[in-house]
Formats: structure tokens, sequence, C-alpha cells
């Protein structure tokens, strides 16, 4: 009997502290054709530009990811590098940094790197050519495929490439549902996302944060209530506003950076934004070298130019929104110990609870889709959310 009630013991310390560690991160990686070559990983960023030169995929992994040589024309060749592990342990790297800017110094690491399993799935999932049907396909894949997401853990589903069904050439940096808690016996979240996505856009960071649920920081003028019960009283309840004109600072749930050649009033179409700024201190017009913006200079009253030239690294603890992201993030914690809820258990057997909670989750979710960043030094960041319809 003693034997019995030290080994129940032990579960149950074994289980609540699976609950309150690091959540895992399993990385799927699907293979696929690639030319003549089958069962061959995604293609990894080969950005080189500041600060990719310095920390990117490229320059931190090419001794370990495969690499190879590519045509670019009559003599001329250009390195290539495929997925490997090391992506995997930089981007999970980037998480935990990311989110510990939302705890208090000290805090234990939100996220951990879990299991890296290379899938063999043929070209279904290695190029997408429709990214929301595929993140729906993924997430509701059962425990007989390789892949299936997890109880108490995040899938990260990574693919060569991952278009939108309107636009085959379009290109999704990463797609999810908005808010995902990881339940005690629920399926686990889980995000898509595409391989070629650069170390410095913080794409699978901002996915995650949809997952923790995060809405855009910037973007159309909505109020996005997060609300559950089921967290203590100061985090239950949060109301979060999208930025809706310029600012100095880079959330990496979207922004609106002001940079020294930012004109948003000519670039956005959107005169009224500035009304909120006022349209005094306006400086000479500096010359834009950029070519993602058609404005060549900035001019005039639109003028504004009240940011440095380089523009900060991304976080998520920007003033406007760090106390609100910090909530939320306290609160999905706290529903690593709370069961689903009943409203969301099939009747009867507890097996059935994973299909019961999928069920719920595709009947009432909200996708969020985002592309891969350009940077620049004006640049406004944002994707879009839109309810699920069956």
């Amino acid at each position: 009997m003693a034997m019995l009630v030290f080994g129940l013991a032990l579960l149950a310390k074994l289980a609540h502290g699976a609950r309150d560690g690091p959540v895992p991160v399993d990385f799927y990686v699907f293979l696929g054709k690639d030319g003549d070559k089958e069962n061959v990983p995604p293609l990894a960023s080969m950005n080189i530009n500041a600060p990719d030169n310095v920390t990117g995929f490229s320059i931190l992994c090419k001794d370990r990811c495969p690499m190879f040589d590519v045509s670019c024309g009559p003599g001329c060749t250009s390195p290539q590098m495929r997925w490997c592990s090391c992506v995997a342990e930089l981007l999970v790297k980037d998480l935990v940094f990311d989110f510990s800017a939302l705890l208090d110094n000290g805090a234990p690491p939100v996220f951990t790197l879990g299991d890296y399993v290379e899938v063999k799935n043929g070209q279904e999932y290695y190029n997408i050519r429709d990214g929301h049907t595929a993140l729906y396909s993924l997430m509701e894949a059962d425990s007989k495929h390789a892949y299936a997401r997890r109880a108490g853990r995040v899938a990260v589903w990574v693919a060569n490439h991952v278009a939108t069904v309107d636009d085959p050439h379009s290109m999704l940096g990463g797609t999810t549902l908005l808010d995902q808690p990881l339940w005690q016996g629920g399926p686990g979240a889980g995000v898509l996302l595409y391989a070629g996505n650069d170390r410095s856009s913080k794409i699978l960071s901002h996915e995650m944060g949809h997952v923790v649920g995060f809405h855009h920081t910037a973007g159309p003028s909505l109020m996005y209530t997060y609300e559950h019960a089921e967290c203590p009283k100061e985090y239950r309840r949060v109301e979060s506003h999208p930025l809706v004109f310029p600012t100095c600072e880079v959330n990496i749930m979207g922004y609106w950076y002001d940079g020294p050649y930012c004109c948003p009033g000519a670039l956005l179409q959107r005169p009224s934004f500035l009304q909120l700024r006022g349209r005094s201190n306006r400086q000479q017009c500096l010359e834009n070298s950029l070519t993602d913006f058609q404005e060549a200079n900035c001019c005039g009253d639109e003028c504004v130019h009240e940011c440095p030239k380089q523009m900060p690294e991304p976080t998520f603890a920007t003033k406007e929104h760090k106390d609100i992201l910090s909530k939320m993030l306290h609160c999905w914690q706290h529903l690593r110990t709370v069961p689903a809820p009943e409203e969301k258990l099939a009747p009867g057997n507890i097996s059935h609870l994973a299909n019961a909670t999928n069920m719920g989750l595709l009947q009432s979710s909200m996708e969020c889709f985002d592309y891969p960043s350009k940077m620049g030094a004006s640049v406004v960041k944002v994707g879009y959310c839109k309810r699920h319809v069956q």
C-alpha cells in the first residue's frame, strides 16, 4: 500500500510539474519533392540583411543544416540551406526571449524545445495551395498521424510554401487560430509556419502570440476583448485596441512605425489619422530611397520625422500594449492548470475530449493570417483575423 501511495504521489508531482514547467514546442517538418529529389526538408531563409547578417539562420546553422548551391545564371551559383533542428532551436530561443519581456525578472521560461520530427507526407503539406484548409486539416489530425498536436504542447507545422486559395502565388508567413488555451487533457495548440521566414521577422513569436490570445496591435480600429472566466480576476478580462496612428515602437504583434521617411497620410491615404497627431513642427523633406513605397520623397504638411532611422528591435513590451499582453499571457499560463470546461466535453467517455474540443474550436474560432514582413525605415506591419464559418 505504501508503494502504491508513493507511486500515485510521484505521478501527481510529475503531472503538476508538466503543467507548471515550460510549454514544449514540437516541430513537424514536412518533407517533399524538390526537382528530382524526394523527401527533402523545406528551404530555410538565406537572408543576410541586418540583423540576419549576424544572427540569421544561414549564418548560425550553415554547419549543421544541409547546404547546396543552385545556379543563378551563367557562371553564377547561389547557396541554399535546408531546414534542420538548428533552425527550430533558434526559433524556440527567440520565443523564450520575446515572451520573457512580459514576465517579471527571473520568471521561468514560457516555452522549451519539444520534439523535432521530419514527416514524409508527399507534396500535400510540403507546398500548400490553401493555408486555411491545411491549417484546419492539421488541427483536426488525430493520434494516428505522426504530426498530431498533443495535450499541453504546441505543434508547429513547417511547410516549404504556404499560399492562399485566392492567389496561388501568395505567401503566408504563418497562420493559426486565435486564443488556444492548453486545458488539462485538451488536444494542444497548433501553428502552420512558412519555412522561409527570416529570423528577424519573428513570425513564429507573432503566431505564438495569437495562440496565447494576442490580437494584432496595429490595423483597423476595433476593440478586442480577451476573456476567460476561469482566470484570476485581474487577468480574466482584458480589452485591447490596435494602433490607429504611427508610433516610434515596434510590437511583434503589429506596428505602424513612424520612421524618418514616414509619410502616413500620403502613403496610406488615411489623412484622418494625422489629425490625431496634429500638424505642428513639420520638418523639411528627406529623400526616400526605399523602393517599397510609391512616394520617393516625404514633404510638406504630411511630414513627421519623430523616430530614429534605425528601427527598434520588435518586442511584445511596447508601452501601449505591454500591460495588456502580459495579463493575457498570465491567464493563458493559468489555464494550463484548469480542466477543459464541461461544455466542450462530449457525453460519456473522457476519450472523446479531443474531438469535442476540436469541434468547439472549429465552430467558434478566429483564424489569423500573417505575411512575411518587409523591414525598412518606414513600414506598416499588420495581419488580419477573421471568424471561421463552417
